[in-house]
């Protein structure tokens, strides 16, 4: 089901900063990112009452397409 969900996917444009402890900070971008060709050799579904789903996903292969920025920073 995952893997025909997500076989050709567009996702929206995102930009955000993540925090990474002690060392400094680390910023992202994502533009126009598209998936093609996905495959997943084996996927397994755990369901966990009042958490969620648990999921675990092996031997993947696709191909993206998009423009990735990142960075980092330090605090010193």
């Amino acid at each position: 089901v995952i893997e025909a969900a997500f076989q050709h996917a567009r996702y929206p444009s995102m930009q955000g900063e993540k925090s990474a402890g002690f060392f400094g900070k680390v910023s992202y971008g994502l533009d126009n990112l598209e998936i093609y060709n996905l495959s997943i050799g084996r996927s397994e579904f755990e369901l966990r009452p009042g958490k969620g789903i648990g999921l675990e996903i092996n031997n993947v292969s696709a191909v993206f397409s998009g423009t990735i920025q990142y960075g980092y920073g330090s605090w010193l």
